[in-house]
């Protein structure tokens, strides 16, 4: 995208005060959590008694799905104005002379230690300590089905990966599968000396580039486009993230479409099985891995032992000893799986699309025997010497379950 003109949409809105604590003296804390739960209708009441203003229209047009006329917007973004944000991509022609959201451009609020940092930065230079994200339509402003390139926003998925980030002030850091690209600046935020982030879509890191330009990390993330390790081999960090597609999807030609952001395009669980095995060959002395993934457990056994077992697969494999902690939030049972992202997908209990896609699914767990897919985070840190043979003997792996919000019980 292009630098100069993020520039001129960064000043834009900073001097429109478009932010969560702006929005929320606009319309209220009220219609502001119906917002964030997908209903708009309060919000939308409340401004239809307000004055035009450019917080008013960057709110009805980025968050509300509402159409502004060309001349709002240039009011709204007076440097951008409407030709900027068109060539940026951010809005389109409705083809009634008005204009409406291509992207989605939401301020987001850091969370933990990296809140902290901004704030700090903020006090020093003025500003917010909030970031503003650019990525694809959510579901409630999009109005049909994803692309198959579709780039998620912040989700509950990556705040909460987010929120177990260990300190790596001073190491490296790699952010796999980096989507929009928010986990690399918390890294970088976070004071990391290097971070490498990388994504299989083009499409995500151009986005993600465009987010670490508008929120001044321009030269602090290296972006690089490739197929898990394959764009760091040989390399190692101090600290490995990943929130990967880790949705397990059926591999039949009729389960609908694929989205690069969820489906590894794997069988079953094999795309967070590689990731864990994977990932402690790229780990510096004392690094550590944290990321996110769902597991399958087949019947008769338990999906926790499955991750144990890649664990273990990875510790033969890099020579090292590996201390981990595998914390499955939720299980559910393959029909609530299935029905889950049938519907991320745009589908509907009734529609055909719906019951061919959940067809899929069973299918393919039934497959496999899969009877539960568990959910959660799993943790791994290199020993700082080389156990050779011994590897798996001298790890120390502990499995649990813990239900509820991983940021609540301070994980």
């Amino acid at each position: 995208m292009n630098v100069a003109l993020l520039s001129q949409l960064r000043d834009d809105l900073a001097r429109a005060q478009y932010s969560l604590n702006g929005l929320a003296a606009l319309w209220g804390a009220t219609a502001e959590g119906a917002r964030r739960r997908g209903v708009f209708a309060p919000a939308r009441r409340v401004l239809a008694g307000r004055d035009q203003s450019p917080l008013v229209t960057l709110g009805r047009l980025f968050l509300l799905g509402e159409a502004v006329s060309t001349e709002a917007l240039d009011a709204a973004l007076p440097a951008l104005g409407s030709a900027g944000a068109s060539e940026l991509g951010l809005v389109a022609s409705d083809g009634d002379a008005r204009l409406r959201a291509a992207l989605s451009l939401n301020p987001v609020a850091l969370v933990g230690e990296a809140a902290e940092r901004a704030a700090e930065r903020a006090a020093e230079r003025g500003g917010s300590a909030e970031w503003w994200i650019l990525s694809d339509l959510d579901d409630e402003l999009r109005g049909g089905p994803a692309r198959p390139d579709h780039v998620m926003g912040v989700g509950g998925a990556t705040r909460t990966l987010i929120a177990q980030l260990p300190s790596v002030a001073g190491g490296s850091a790699l952010d796999l599968g980096t989507g929009c690209g928010i986990v690399a600046m918390h890294l970088a935020e976070l004071g990391a000396e290097r971070v490498v982030a990388t994504d299989i879509s083009e499409r995500a890191l151009t986005l993600a580039a465009a987010n670490a330009e508008l929120n001044g990390f321009a030269g602090s993330i290296e972006f690089r486009q490739g197929n898990l390790f394959e764009p760091v081999a040989g390399e190692a960090f101090s600290l490995v993230v990943s929130n990967p597609p880790f949705v397990i999807t059926p591999r039949s030609e009729d389960e609908g479409a694929r989205y690069d952001y969820r489906d590894g395009g794997m069988t079953g669980d094999e795309l967070a099985a590689t990731v864990v095995r994977t990932a402690p060959s790229h780990l510096a002395p004392a690094g550590a891995l944290v990321c996110l993934a769902n597991w399958e457990t087949e019947w008769g056994g338990r999906g926790l032992e499955r991750v144990r077992g890649w664990i273990l697969d990875a510790a033969d494999r890099s020579g090292y000893a590996l201390d981990a902690w595998v914390i499955e939030r939720d299980r559910v049972d393959t029909v609530q799986y299935a029905e889950t992202w049938a519907r991320d997908g745009g589908a509907r209990p009734g529609q055909s699309e719906f019951d061919g896609m959940l067809a899929a699914w069973l299918d393919d767990f039934g497959s496999r025997h899969v009877v539960s897919v568990g959910l959660g985070a799993i943790h791994v840190r290199r020993a700082t010497f080389a156990a050779g043979p011994h590897a798996q003997l001298a790890s120390v792996i502990h499995v649990d379950q813990a239900t509820g919000a991983l940021a609540a019980q301070g994980l």
